[in-house]
């Protein structure tokens, strides 16, 4: 959870500052996709392999955790 919702925007933060500038709307559409939480197939895939509560919890709690992050994102980038 916190690779995705923490460490994946600040990565993407971090390739976009060492990039040539461009739109800095695309530069907030980056980071932002980079923030959401995982897929919601993700669970569908666990239980293939007998990880169907932990696969779901996992989701649940990064999509409740990503209306955080993504909150302060845009008041940073803000």
């Amino acid at each position: 959870m916190i690779g995705k919702l923490l460490i994946h925007p600040l990565l993407v933060g971090l390739i976009i500052w060492l990039l040539p500038p461009f739109n800095p709307e695309l530069q907030l559409a980056a980071v932002l996709l980079a923030a959401m939480p995982m897929m919601s197939i993700y669970p569908i895939f666990g239980t293939q392999y007998g990880y169907r509560n932990f696969t779901a919890s996992t989701l649940m709690l990064t999509t409740i955790t990503a209306f955080i992050t993504i909150s302060l994102i845009l008041l940073f980038i803000q």
